[in-house]
């Protein structure tokens, strides 16, 4: 529960970043994701979780990141959020994150579209809807 608060805090400060700022500062991104991976470091040692199960959590932000720097086309601090909140839940519940994740930010890209309020090559800031993924998806 308290994993989950902080999850919740930490991507609701660097969304509204994203979305005012078209970036996230560098310190609270790796300052955050530090304190997340620590604390999956932690459920581990104590016996809670398996370390493939955090091991596995972070492959699909790793590529999200290999990603990043091969393409312009998502940002760096995308995969390392996704990162650090794989650590903390796992393979199969970052996949399920992910995949709400990129559902509500392409029916609201679609809606964008369809009111040409935007079109194919405008940036839509991603990490608020990582945040409505964690709530919808009860990422714990």
């Amino acid at each position: 529960m308290i994993a989950f608060m902080f999850q919740t805090i930490y991507l609701g400060v660097l969304s509204i970043w994203d979305i005012k700022e078209k970036r996230v500062p560098v310190f609270p991104l790796l300052a955050g994701g530090a304190v997340l991976v620590l604390f999956a470091i932690y459920t581990c040692l104590m016996g809670d979780v398996q370390w493939r199960t955090l091991l596995g959590g972070i492959v699909p932000g790793s590529l999200l990141v290999v990603l990043a720097c091969l393409t312009d086309q998502i940002g760096k601090a995308d995969g390392l959020v996704v990162m650090a909140l794989g650590a903390q839940c796992g393979l199969r519940r970052c996949l399920m994150l992910l995949f709400y994740s990129l559902f509500f930010i392409s029916v609201f890209s679609l809606v964008l579209m369809i009111f040409f309020k935007a079109k194919s090559s405008t940036r839509i800031p991603y990490l608020p809807f990582l945040l409505v993924g964690l709530w919808i998806g009860g990422v714990r």
